[in-house]
């Protein structure tokens, strides 16, 4: 089954330019586009309140970020799994890769942890993330440098981290209150 989702999706690559290039661009570049909803929610204006719950959100984001590349990292130590061109010559590998270890996938991780502590926030915009996320996931498997139950296992992995980041938004108030004391309210807002 994953061989062959593997092929069905690797499969399309290298048969249009277009398409290749944005896969390409999916697969490297559109993790850190995610990222970016880190400024974008401590730095966007609004009332005092709603800014200092987006700056808490935000950190929260950060954090699901980090232990889940952690998380990936151990998960990694514990089962290596090799990337599909490493197996198979016939791959349609359109981006350099190191032959390193593919479970789990980290950027799957990494978008889907984004996604998931912004849609416990606002699900219409952690939606619009999960799409992306998706989008992240599917190029890396039709770039040929992830077998599909790898980015699956990274997503998993990433919405479980960002919904128990989520649980931290409250806890992120205290040490707000004391950075809004010492930095610009342009900076920091007080809860």
């Amino acid at each position: 089954m994953n061989a062959s989702l593997f092929h069905d999706i690797n499969g399309l690559a290298g048969h249009v330019a277009a398409l290749d290039a944005f896969g390409k661009f999916c697969a490297l570049y559109l993790v850190f586009i995610c990222a970016l909803v880190v400024p974008a929610l401590w730095f966007w204006p609004g009332p005092t309140k709603a800014r200092a719950l987006r700056q808490r959100v935000a950190a929260s984001t950060v954090l699901a970020a980090g232990v889940g590349l952690l998380a990936s990292v151990a998960l990694g130590a514990l089962h290596f799994e090799a990337r599909p061109f490493v197996i198979n010559p016939d791959v349609h590998q359109l981006i350099s890769h190191s032959a390193d270890n593919g479970f789990p996938s980290d950027h799957a991780t990494v978008a889907f942890a984004f996604a998931s502590v912004v849609f416990w926030w606002r699900r219409s915009v952690g939606t619009l993330m999960g799409v992306l996320a998706l989008l992240v996931a599917f190029a890396r498997v039709y770039v040929g440098v992830h077998w599909p139950d790898q980015v699956l296992a990274g997503a998993a992995l990433g919405i479980v981290i960002g919904t128990a980041a989520m649980w931290t938004v409250p806890l992120w108030a205290e040490p707000q209150r004391l950075l809004g004391r010492v930095f610009p309210s342009w900076l920091v807002s007080e809860p």
